[in-house]
């Protein structure tokens, strides 16, 4: 969850590194709040015993505010597909995004 934490810091349309995106024609640059997604609908699969690894994987809804490019406001979800790995070996874990 740090993961989508740190993409959910950034008020671009399209964070550096990170797995959402939003057009040009739906918002202004820099003035997204973006929200951390539910990630109940994320499936774990691929355990490795020896790595201590995990992967996960599926779509979530990205929560977001914005203003739009004629100064309204914009609200809602985009939906946005997933994966990466858990490393369990780590404290504490850490994920990354592919």
């Amino acid at each position: 969850k740090d993961a989508l934490a740190a993409c959910a810091k950034s008020h671009k349309l399209s964070p550096p590194n990170c797995p959402q995106r939003l057009s040009r024609g739906e918002a202004a640059e820099d003035t997204v709040n973006w929200g951390v997604p539910d990630l109940a609908e994320l499936s774990v699969d691929n355990f490795s015993e020896y790595r201590l690894q995990v992967g996960f994987s599926g779509d979530v809804k990205w929560p977001l505010t914005a203003k739009k490019r004629d100064g309204g406001d914009v609200s809602g979800t985009v939906p946005t597909y997933i994966s990466g790995r858990v490393d369990l070996s780590t404290n504490p874990p850490t994920a990354t995004l592919r």
